[in-house]
């Protein structure tokens, strides 16, 4: 912070010195006539443009502590604008030239009039160690971009990152405005734990994430119904054991796999949860510590024990759908719907290969549901620099991502490219659809990262085949996909907390789970000491931090749902 002090030091003195200030590259703004010194301490952002001379002037006021003056900047809104970005994207790389949805041709520069310069390395793949040294050097781009516990931290710890709260107004940003208006939820998972706005969240629509999916070619060939219960489920992978359904003769098929080396997918059906949750009257829970993990566990090693599980499911890893399928020898597993209904390509060497989304089993309750659902907040934004002499045209960068233009440059790319109008709506182009590497691929090469901008729901419907598109929509439409628990803002005593214990607590109940799944622990004996190891690992501590963190969700999360007042 000094070195930024003294930084804005010696610009006040060059102004000072001087009988001009240059705002843009064709306008000289005169002392006395558009700016002015004036006595104060602290960072103010002017309330409205002013005219000067038939031109819009957006105004800007800043500090300098030392000297006890503020100097206040004015550009012209016409004239174009560059602004330098911090965005990164770990293999991916790094905002650049190919990003075209930032550019001038079709891109929101030709748009807005604004361009981004990317400061980031895009030969690094360490997005971490990228914001790590962009937040040691001087002066921090415009724009940064990064995670929630990135920017929120950059902004309370390092005073990086100015509050945006008094910027999000109807003449400045009345697209992010109207969005935090309708989705309260949005506003009070994005804030610090000082309850400002210090960055612009990427958000999605709809709720599904994955679902249950099963081979139905298998069904139909041993005469089976699509299972509605969690007895019936275990029925069906039974018979997908036993009965030979890829019909070569061995005992090979491996009725349930997941390629998340988990089996959550499967402990839901006993009315489990994965990790944390929040119960129907607001107490914050840890899946792995309740009852109902127990006697999924005791269950599921009865399932284990007869073979309807992945053997190697802790082991197989990412690839196992593609192994398991493309050697049509998995049945069924819990999977996104996009990518898993895509593997019915298989149908091409594996005569009558079919696997379909299906309505969840219900449970051991009799509920009808997926505990697994994407939250609306990626986790990840952009916000404005404390450096950055231009927040109100940055504000006004950013609401045009979510505008109706902007969010159908983010989610569809370049029109005449990447997409077509017809009869008023945006339609893929075979560029797209039939890109090498899948359209998400090809739109992410495009540019379209985690910046604070809304995904588009028929966007993403658009490029699904229509196996996908169907049980992503079942599950919308059913609400069959239980809302988790909201991303919550920590303060660094609770973040502290977190982090110190929770590795040691995720690998000892992985460790856990592993053992008794396999059957070389049980449960019945092991129980009650594993929850007295938990609490000596802290996760009473961990409990609470997650708790007041919760509570303090909701009491924002009140706040959010009132008027917006400006």
């Amino acid at each position: 912070m000094k070195k930024r002090i003294i930084t804005f030091l010696l610009a006040a003195i060059m102004l000072m010195s001087a009988f001009t200030l240059s705002a843009t590259a064709d306008y000289a703004a005169t002392e006395g006539e558009d700016y002015a010194y004036q006595a104060g301490t602290t960072l103010k952002l002017a309330a409205a443009p002013i005219i000067y001379q038939d031109r819009t002037l957006a105004q800007l006021w800043y500090v300098v502590e030392s000297l006890g003056k503020v100097v206040s900047i004015h550009r012209s809104e016409t004239a174009p604008l560059e602004l330098t970005a911090f965005i990164h994207k770990g293999a991916w790389g790094a905002l650049n030239p190919k990003w075209v949805i930032f550019g001038r041709d079709g891109g929101a520069a030709s748009m807005t009039n604004v361009d981004l310069k990317g400061t980031a390395n895009n030969n690094s793949t360490d997005s971490a160690q990228e914001f790590s040294l962009m937040m040691a050097n001087f002066p921090l781009p415009d724009i940064i971009h990064g995670s929630k516990t990135q920017l929120n931290q950059a902004a309370t710890m390092d005073e990086a990152l100015i509050p945006l709260n008094d910027l999000i107004t109807d003449e400045y940003a009345p697209n992010i405005k109207k969005f935090f208006e309708e989705n309260p939820e949005a506003w009070s998972g994005s804030i610090a734990d000082d309850g400002n706005l210090y960055y612009i969240p990427n958000s999605f629509e709809g709720t599904p994430s994955t679902g249950f999916f099963i081979r139905k070619d298998w069904l139909d060939k041993l005469g089976l119904a699509v299972p509605t219960t969690v007895d019936e489920y275990y029925e069906v992978l039974k018979a997908f054991r036993e009965q030979d359904p890829n019909g070569n003769g061995l005992k090979d098929e491996i009725p349930y796999f997941d390629r998340n080396a988990s089996i959550d997918g499967l402990t839901q059906l006993f009315g489990a949860h994965d990790y944390w949750y929040v119960s129907d009257d607001g107490i914050v829970g840890y899946g792995k510590a309740t009852e109902e993990h127990k006697n999924a566990m005791k269950n599921l090693a009865k399932w284990y024990a007869e073979g309807l599980i992945d053997p190697e499911i802790y082991m197989r890893g990412q690839r196992s759908r593609d192994i398991l399928l493309g050697d049509n020898l998995g049945g069924a597993t819990h999977d996104w719907f996009s990518s898993t209904s895509a593997f019915n390509i298989l149908s091409s060497h594996i005569d009558g290969f079919e696997i379909v989304a299906i309505v969840p089993p219900a449970d051991i309750y009799g509920n009808v549901k997926t505990n697994f659902s994407r939250q609306m907040l990626s986790g990840e934004g952009w916000g404005i620099s404390v450096d950055n002499r231009y927040a109100i045209e940055t504000i006004k960068y950013f609401d045009f991502w979510f505008s109706e233009q902007g969010q159908r440059l983010y989610s569809y790319g370049i029109e005449g490219v990447d997409y077509n109008m017809v009869d008023g709506e945006p339609v893929f182009t075979d560029v797209v659809l039939n890109a090498p590497d899948g359209a998400p691929t090809y739109l992410r090469n495009r540019g379209q990262c985690e910046i604070g901008a809304r995904m588009s729901l028929e966007a993403e419907l658009a490029v699904m085949n229509p196996i996908g598109r169907e049980g992503f929509m079942m599950y919308e439409e059913n609400g069959y996909s239980m809302p988790s628990i909201p991303r919550m803002s920590y303060t660094a005593n609770e973040e502290k907390t977190i982090r110190s214990n929770g590795d040691v607590i995720f690998n000892y109940t992985r460790q856990m789970e592993m053992d008794w799944l396999f059957g070389t622990v049980d449960i019945d004996a092991t129980w009650d000491e594993y929850l007295r190891n938990l609490d000596d690992m802290g996760y009473q501590e961990m409990l609470n931090a997650q708790q007041s963190a919760y509570d303090r969700y909701l009491k924002d999360l009140g706040k959010a749902k009132q008027p917006f007042g400006n």
